[in-house]
């Protein structure tokens, strides 16, 4: 979909617009009777010396939109026709791409071959050829058709936010239709019929990406997109360690806890506490115990709505195991160090246990740590922070100021140190 997105087919002028014309008529003629196929062959010889193309090629693509049983040799000369383009004026190219798209979803019959033909006349488009918002429109439109077709695949494959926006962006698309493709996409992705890691985290980008744009919206909107909402929620509860497509490349190990926090902090996911969904006010109190860390507060969700799980569709089990990854690394952003004895009392396990769950941490990035198997303790570098709340926000500022007045203290050292050793100097 990336190259589908950034590609614009240069078409070579091999042919004059004459042998292509004479081309374009003898195709057709080809399915039409003796009788017809002369009257056809006149009409076009005739728009041809008027110079009216315009007419011309809405006389052939009515013909040529009839079958699209013709494989490779229907795309062939659907990409003759399109060559056309730059002989057109503005509103004959808004009005063919329009009949395009229209004709083709009209059927799934010939699928591959139709797609192929709008991606086609999609790469052929360039700004050139009118108002740039019929590229993307037409790009739209392939997007509809492959997903009403299982042909999704071909469009979405390797197709990041990043992508999506740089290409809105470049075609001056605006808020409402950045969010209409992201929505499309999104469709796209959850039509897939395998559903695997790497499919949920990328729904789940997209899904966030589209949430971000309502960030300045007031209730009335917000209130619109609450479905979407809470399904980001889920989504990070069910995946609480997953980090953007983008982010993964950088290869950062703070923010693999940072998922679920980004989640939690959007707009249209805090409205969910005002939503009049028993299911969405669940998941926003869900996501909320998930980002605090604790075990306690989760143990006590479950008693007070023990049937939610079932609803929303969550493993109860794999939740737990979750919140158990967060407890230790809420704990370890916040020790740097800490006995088994203890570590087993924050997860809630045997202290045999302590050093596969710590391992396990270690891999997921949650924490930086080296075990002493000899004194059963464990050296914490680092840990990621799940959520900062107000009273963690004003330990770090005290830390802060805390550092500042050592380093000044430090400074102020050094400077009278210096004083001494100038005076030492002129005195000798």
């Amino acid at each position: 979909m990336v190259a589908l997105m950034d590609s614009e087919k240069v078409i070579v002028a091999i042919f004059n617009t004459g042998e292509i014309v004479h081309e374009l008529t003898e195709h057709v003629c080809r399915s039409l009777s003796d009788q017809d196929a002369n009257a056809f062959r006149i009409q076009c010889e005739r728009l041809a010396q008027e110079g009216d193309l315009n007419e011309l090629v809405q006389q052939v693509f009515s013909r040529l939109s009839t079958s699209f049983a013709g494989g490779d040799e229907t795309v062939k000369i659907f990409s003759v026709l399109f060559s056309l383009m730059g002989h057109l004026s503005p509103e004959i190219i808004s009005y063919l791409i329009a009949q395009v798209c229209e004709t083709i979803s009209t059927s799934s019959d010939n699928a591959d071959t139709r797609l192929a033909v709008m991606q086609d006349v999609y790469s052929i488009l360039g700004t050139s050829c009118g108002d740039p918002r019929v590229k993307f429109q037409t790009f739209v439109s392939c997007l509809q058709y492959a997903i009403q077709t299982g042909q999704q695949e071909k469009l979405i494959a390797g197709l990041t936010v990043e992508d999506t926006k740089k290409f809105c962006k470049k075609l001056g698309a605006n808020v409402s239709d950045e969010r209409n493709l992201t929505l499309l996409i999104c469709d796209a992705i959850e039509a897939k019929s395998v559903e695997d890691v790497q499919t949920s985290s990328s729904l789940q980008d997209f899904l966030v990406s589209y949430l971000e744009s309502f960030h300045a919206e007031g209730p009335e909107v917000l209130s619109t997109v609450s479905e979407y909402a809470a399904k980001a929620a889920l989504g990070a509860i069910k995946q609480p360690f997953r980090v953007s497509a983008e982010k993964d490349k950088k290869g950062t190990f703070a923010g693999r806890v940072g998922g679920v926090t980004a989640v939690y902090q959007l707009q249209p996911v805090q409205y969910l506490k005002n939503s009049s969904s028993s299911l969405h006010k669940g998941a926003f109190s869900l996501l909320e115990v998930f980002c605090e860390g604790s075990l306690q507060k989760f143990s006590d969700f479950v008693k007070e709505n023990a049937g939610i799980f079932e609803s929303l569709k969550l493993d109860k089990d794999s939740c737990h195991e979750n919140m158990r990854f967060l407890a230790l690394a809420h704990h370890a952003s916040n020790n740097d160090n800490a006995s088994y004895a203890t570590v087993a009392s924050v997860l809630e396990v045997d202290v045999s246990e302590v050093e596969k769950w710590i391992v396990k941490g270690i891999e997921k990035q949650l924490l930086d740590a080296k075990l002493d198997q000899l004194n059963e303790t464990i050296v914490i570098n680092r840990g990621s922070q799940s959520l900062f709340t107000e009273n963690q926000w004003m330990e770090l500022d005290a830390k802060l100021k805390s550092w500042t007045t050592s380093v000044h203290s430090v400074l102020a050292t050094v400077k009278q140190a210096k004083l001494e050793q100038a005076k030492l100097a002129k005195n000798r």
